[in-house]
């Protein structure tokens, strides 16, 4: 959680901020969040289309 929040760092000597700390690996951690939403929607999809009881027409119209 460190940087998402303004925190004291250890010892309480120092505050910390996100402004004040490197962005690191934060723009593949953001891709593979986002790979992680789309195949769950695929999934999802899927499970609607295939599973349901009643008929089901797709998302097409609602991207």
């Amino acid at each position: 959680m460190a940087g998402f929040h303004v925190d004291l760092y250890k010892g309480g000597d120092t505050v910390r901020s996100p402004a004040g700390l490197d962005a690191g690996t934060t723009a593949e951690e953001l891709r593979t969040a986002a790979q992680v939403v789309e195949m769950l929607l695929i999934k999802e999809d899927s499970r609607m289309r295939l599973d349901a009881t009643t008929p089901y027409d797709g998302t097409h119209g609602h991207r």
